[in-house]
């Protein structure tokens, strides 16, 4: 006989009353980081769009190199892995390739 305990259920939140019924109220955290995400498909899909911003345009692999210069500037001002950081920009276009360099 199996003997499976139920999955435990999450604590009703005040917000849930309003959260639109489509949306679940937990995530699943992905197997695969932004990081490893993005080489992919800097290697799949080299001169695709990554990136649209009204007129501007950024392919995987031109995303893949801003990505990177951002991650090297971080590791050359002593950021390590693990540590908190926060990003201000006039740039529209630039927030996605922060992260993505984080």
């Amino acid at each position: 006989m199996h003997n499976a305990q139920a999955p435990t259920a999450m604590p009703e939140r005040v917000h849930h009353r309003f959260w639109p019924k489509r949306l679940p109220h937990t995530l699943r955290v992905p197997q695969n980081s932004l990081w490893f995400n993005l080489e992919v498909n800097a290697r799949r899909y080299p001169d695709k769009p990554a990136l649209i911003f009204f007129d501007r345009s950024l392919n995987h692999r031109e995303l893949h190199a801003q990505a990177e210069r951002v991650a090297a500037h971080l590791q050359a001002h002593g950021v390590r892995a693990g540590d908190r950081t926060t990003q201000t920009s006039r740039c529209r276009s630039a927030p996605p390739i922060c992260r993505a360099g984080c």
